[in-house]
């Protein structure tokens, strides 16, 4: 009877507890057909590798980081994750504050925290804004790196083996076309 419980109840049997992985970014992480064909999209690829998992995006195009800092309780609330990947800034460049890399850094860091603050495991996910050529991308990346440092978080540079070509970038030379989802799939597969 007791054998009947565990199993019930998810315990027993060595089973392993299920992670639920959000994927929390923009335009470059939402899979809404725009600048991917959708089942080609990085995210979809992770749901098919990882079918074991619980893959949850939770995107917003336009979106800045300032913003998701805000939007971040509700969907811890809601999804209760066991893992987060954060993809956030670009909107800041592109859009919002060329340049600021102080303050992206600090929203970065404020929604790793609020994450672990939920006992949420933290994957800083780099998408280097590479338009406004190398010295912003350099930055760019060192911002991303410093906030996993200072968080305690994992960082991954999930563009580190996507040329910055237009093999592999959309016309606007900001997002990823289907060449580049399983580069971006392989780079954080097995961080969870």
């Amino acid at each position: 009877m007791a054998v009947a419980i565990l199993t019930a109840c998810g315990g027993g049997g060595g089973s392993e507890a299920r992670s639920v992985v959000v994927v929390f970014g923009d335009s470059l992480s939402n899979n809404n057909g725009q600048f991917v064909t959708s089942n080609e999209h990085w995210t979809e690829k992770l749901k098919a590798e990882r079918p074991g998992s619980t893959i949850v995006v939770s995107a917003l195009s336009g979106e800045t980081a300032a913003d998701a800092v805000k939007r971040l309780p509700s969907v811890l609330a809601t999804h209760r994750p066991t893992h987060i990947i954060i993809s956030h800034g670009t909107n800041d460049y592109w859009r919002a504050c060329r340049g600021c890399y102080a303050q992206t850094q600090k929203h970065l860091e404020d929604m790793a925290m609020i994450a672990n603050e939920n006992g949420v495991v933290v994957i800083l996910g780099d998408m280097t804004y590479k338009r406004g050529g190398p010295p912003e991308a350099s930055a760019y990346s060192a911002m991303y790196r410093s906030a996993a440092g200072a968080t305690g978080s994992r960082y991954v540079n999930m563009v580190a083996n996507i040329p910055y070509d237009r093999v592999h970038y959309h016309s606007d030379m900001i997002h990823y076309n289907n060449n580049s989802q399983e580069a971006l799939k392989n780079s954080v597969v097995n961080t969870f």
